[in-house]
């Protein structure tokens, strides 16, 4: 699953061509929950006109804009962030709440929330080969499960409230002390 808006920065077509890498049984469904808000739906419909070209359209679902994903997240193995640009990425934090693996451009914010081959896998910008090999490790449910699990501790051990509140505290004593 990918959620977002759906503008070219997001890099959801690299993950379209990828899956057309794969053989079809082994290809995964990639629920989309987003809308292209900025071209008035004209991104998205070059985005399924690339899924149709692609031979990919039956393995891609558009949802559309959803104001509450978390029932989404309790029905997927794994969230997509293909974003080629990405200061912080907060679904990857997201995600692990719900044990969830974030396959994501090795870029940006992700680097901080994503530990390639323990919490998710951290893929090559642009490579839609790379893209491919770790769509296709999604077929491997243990370790799909093994890196949610990882992600799950990660988030709870480096990104929870408390963590924050400890750091923060220490900064203000720091400034007083």
């Amino acid at each position: 699953m990918t959620i977002g808006q759906l503008i070219l920065d997001k890099g959801l077509d690299v993950v379209i061509k990828a899956l057309a890498k794969l053989p079809m049984e082994s290809r995964p469904t990639l629920l989309v929950a987003g809308r292209d808000t900025q071209q008035q739906g004209r991104y998205q419909a070059e985005l399924e006109a690339l899924a149709k070209h692609m031979g990919v359209t039956e393995h891609i679902q558009w949802l559309g804009f959803l104001p509450e994903v978390s029932r989404l997240y309790e029905q997927v193995d794994a969230m997509v962030c293909p974003s080629r640009v990405e200061p912080l990425g907060l679904v990857p934090l997201e995600a692990a709440r719900f044990a969830l693996p974030t396959l994501a451009h090795d870029t940006g914010g992700f680097r901080e929330t994503i530990r390639d081959g323990d919490t998710g896998w951290l893929v090559a910008r642009e490579d839609v080969e790379a893209w491919a090999r770790a769509l296709s490790e999604l077929q491997d449910q243990a370790e799909v499960q093994r890196r949610g699990q990882q992600a799950w501790q990660h988030t709870r051990e480096h990104f929870s409230p408390e963590v924050y509140q400890t750091g923060l505290m220490r900064v203000y004593d720091g400034l007083v002390g």
